[in-house]
């Protein structure tokens, strides 16, 4: 998939007539485009939904994950339930959601960007971790599952592939919880 994204690719506002494929509520209230706010930097991962790039603010300049996924070929329940439990979920171990952009071909989600990773790519990398940063992460990971079970919100998919550290060659990891894309 690569990085670069259609200017042919506008952002149908909601109230407006023509259905996107039953995402309509997904959209967001920003003005323009997803390639007016965004400028697409290199893919960060992918999987069976589509992949994630880093994007730049181009007001801003800040950075951003993106999760892009051709809009015909996702499940728009799973969709909008990743997007609703993404909303409203406000914790410091839950990686945020900044907004979402929909168009006929891609759904756009601008999530935080957790700039050190998968926490399966350091554990890796280190060859295993130390007890103290095993249980430093565990605290951070029991944390956002009380908090989500407290919402009576399930995970489903919960995986070090899902876990991402926010500093990566750090001893003290900082742990946000990504992909609820299974969750109810």
């Amino acid at each position: 998939m690569g990085t670069g994204c259609s200017r042919s690719d506008p952002v149908t506002p909601m109230g407006q007539s023509g259905r996107l494929y039953g995402l309509d509520e997904l959209v967001n209230t920003t003005t323009g485009t997803f390639e007016e706010n965004y400028e697409m930097r290199e893919e960060l991962g992918e999987g069976g939904f589509g992949s994630v790039q880093r994007v730049r603010a181009r007001q801003t300049g800040w950075e951003y994950a993106c999760k892009r996924m051709v809009t015909k070929e996702i499940r728009s329940d799973w969709l909008k339930n990743e997007v609703q439990i993404l909303r409203e979920c406000r914790h410091p171990n839950i990686v945020f959601l900044k907004e979402t952009f929909v168009t006929e071909e891609h759904v756009y989600l601008i999530l935080q960007l957790a700039k050190g990773g998968p926490l399966i790519e350091e554990i890796v990398r280190r060859g295993g971790v130390s007890e103290k940063y095993a249980a430093a992460v565990t605290m951070q990971v029991a944390a956002a599952l009380e908090y989500m079970h407290g919402k009576g919100i399930m995970h489903r998919d919960m995986k070090p592939d899902n876990l991402l550290l926010c500093n990566a060659k750090s001893s003290h990891p900082v742990v946000k919880v990504c992909d609820f894309g299974l969750s109810e």
